[in-house]
């Protein structure tokens, strides 16, 4: 019975002494903080002001450091942009100067194409003109040659007039001195053939002058001033020819008293041949 009280005190009370014991231990502890946090409120004024110092310090710090990171990214936001702006006008001066560069490049691409179409074109312009030239170098040519041919022709045919009148001078000149061995009255007709040689030695000088000038004019240019001038030269010749065997006709007619009938005859067939045989202008021109 007294084991079993034992017992029951045992599994009653020691708990119940291990609360109390738990309590008192609680409520030192609780005395102590109690005690702490008046401790504290004995105190806190002085850790507020320090805790606010310490605040205000690291604030101040913060500010400090965030003010310097501030302007440290405002200047690198300020050397990045005027980077980029220097970067953007270079660009953009270096793109105006490649259009610039381009443009120029056109210009003087088409300045030396436009070169090219007038050079060849003066080119083109000059064979044509070198070929026209030519072309009435070699027609000029064909005309002197048609007129050298022409006057070469009239010259023999003077040459042979004046060579005729000068034969004709020289039988009428043997019958002049027959008919003054005979006594005969000559002296007009001597008169006459004198004026004829003349006339015929002017022919003869008036030809050899137009061959000289038609050798000289023939190296120009111009056919029609050549054919002009040589033909008024031709002209003169033609006209002392003719004024020559008139001459000679004059004298034949003053020798007809002199010879009868026989010398009329004859003097009048001399007539007719020279006049048949002297060369004529109109058809010479």
């Amino acid at each position: 019975m007294k084991k079993i009280s034992l017992i029951l005190f045992v599994l009653f009370f020691v708990p119940l002494l291990a609360g109390a014991q738990t309590d008192k231990a609680s409520l030192e502890a609780a005395k102590a903080r109690l005690l702490e946090s008046r401790e504290a409120k004995t105190v806190f004024p002085s850790v507020q002001n320090e805790t606010r110092a310490r605040t205000e310090e690291k604030a101040t710090d913060i500010k400090t450091r965030t003010e310097q990171k501030i302007e440290v990214r405002t200047n690198e936001v300020k050397n990045t942009l005027s980077d980029k702006k220097e970067t953007a006008q270079k660009d953009e001066f270096k793109k105006a100067e490649e259009k610039r560069t381009e443009v120029l490049q056109k210009k003087e691409e088409a300045l030396r194409k436009t070169e090219e179409k007038r050079a060849e074109a003066l080119q083109k312009k000059e064979e044509a003109l070198q070929k026209r030239a030519e072309q009435e170098k070699q027609v000029i040519e064909k005309r002197k040659e048609r007129i050298r041919a022409y006057f070469e022709k009239m010259f023999k045919r003077l040459d042979a007039a004046i060579e005729r009148l000068q034969g004709l001078a020289e039988r009428i000149e043997s019958r002049i001195e027959k008919f003054e061995e005979r006594d005969a009255d000559v002296e007009k007709a001597k008169q006459l053939l004198a004026e004829a040689q003349t006339l015929i030695v002017s022919a003869e000088e008036s030809l050899a002058k137009a061959k000289i000038a038609a050798e000289e004019v023939l190296s120009g240019e111009n056919p029609k001033e050549i054919f002009t001038r040589v033909h008024e030269s031709v002209k003169l010749v033609v006209s002392h020819t003719k004024e020559a065997h008139q001459a000679l006709v004059e004298v034949i007619v003053a020798l007809k008293g002199n010879d009868g009938g026989s010398s009329d005859s004859k003097g009048k067939n001399a007539e007719e041949n020279e006049n048949s045989k002297s060369p004529n202008t109109t058809n010479n021109q």
